[in-house]
């Protein structure tokens, strides 16, 4: 009864990861033309952008800041994808009944590491906004949460990784007595 409810609960959380992911890589390509929307917020030109897929005209002034926020999600979104293709595998393995294998762990550390990326971009985005704008509006800004989500999430990612990797060389070491 309870497998059941595991492989039917995996499946449900693998389709769920699966839309997200095919999300997450629509929107990658799309970063730029949107994010230029930001700088020049104009009705006439929206289009023109994001169905060309084209810059808008950036001031001159505007281009480090926009290259620094561009590439900023890209290696965020780039990172999330990484991530999402992980726990996948994982709920696989789990729809499969296989818990405590030595591949779980890998993903579970590569997802790990991914996380870390992403509070660290976060951590030096927040520095070159501190520069830019001062410190209340860079601690007040939503971005300010991602440094340690992210590292809380990547440590918590790491324990689990050495959980599956601990239960893995036990669930070994108890097929090779029986």
């Amino acid at each position: 009864m309870k497998t059941d409810a595991t492989k039917t609960l995996s499946a449900l959380l693998f389709w769920i990861l699966t839309g997200a992911f095919v999300l997450n890589l629509a929107v990658l390509p799309l970063l730029p033309p949107l994010l230029s929307l930001r700088f020049n917020a104009e009705w006439a030109d929206l289009f023109r952008g994001v169905f060309r897929l084209s810059f808008f005209p950036l001031h001159r002034g505007q281009w480090p800041e926009f290259f620094w926020r561009l590439m900023f999600y890209e290696v965020c979104g780039a990172c999330s994808a990484v991530m999402l293709w992980q726990a996948r595998a994982v709920l696989k393995n789990l729809a499969a009944l296989r818990l405590f294998v030595p591949e779980n762990a890998r993903r579970v550390g590569t997802a790990a590491r991914c996380s870390f990326v992403i509070s660290a971009a976060a951590l030096v985005r927040l520095c070159l906004e501190w520069s830019a704008y001062g410190l209340y509006q860079v601690l007040t800004a939503y971005n300010t949460l991602f440094v340690p989500v992210f590292l809380v999430a990547g440590l918590l990612c790491l324990v689990m990784a050495r959980l599956f990797e601990q239960a893995a060389r036990l669930k070994e070491d108890n097929d090779l007595v029986i």
